[in-house]
């Protein structure tokens, strides 16, 4: 009986099975492909994020961005983080180049409730922009 239902079912044409056999192929195909020279795209930064009794504390790496490039925002207790890996321009007569930095924008938000965001303090050393946002005293835990 099984074997009967198998051949029925391998006889009967299955379009969308089919299509979506063909797309991932196409994007197999493409997904093999080498970037050669510049590539540019969406960037996530890898990031740290510690809650302590006091205050959340947040590191996002951030390596070959400049200072003034970083943008911190808050809005409805919503902290966001953006920014823009800049390409460097450079003359060469070489006849080929390759290169597998990344360029283009980032951006990472976290949503933090009860916070003080007038005692945000942010700083950033050697590629790494540390966070401490502040918590309100009703997001702290009491110890009865």
């Amino acid at each position: 009986m099984k074997k009967e239902i198998d051949s029925f079912r391998g006889n009967v044409w299955q379009p969308m099975r089919e299509l979506l056999s063909l797309q991932r192929g196409i994007n197999r195909l493409f997904d093999d492909v080498p970037t050669w020279g510049r590539a540019e795209t969406n960037f996530t930064p890898t990031t740290e994020v510690e809650e302590t009794d006091s205050q959340w504390l947040m590191k996002l790496d951030l390596p070959g961005v400049k200072k003034d490039e970083i943008n911190i925002e808050i809005n409805n207790g919503a902290l966001t983080v953006s920014g823009e890996f800049k390409e460097e321009h450079k003359e060469t007569k070489k006849s080929r180049y390759v290169s597998e930095r990344i360029y283009g924008n980032f951006m990472r938000s976290f949503v933090l409730p009860d916070i003080k965001p007038d005692q945000i303090d942010a700083v950033f050393e050697n590629g790494v922009l540390t966070i401490a946002v502040p918590k309100a005293e009703t997001a702290k835990v009491a110890q009865i």
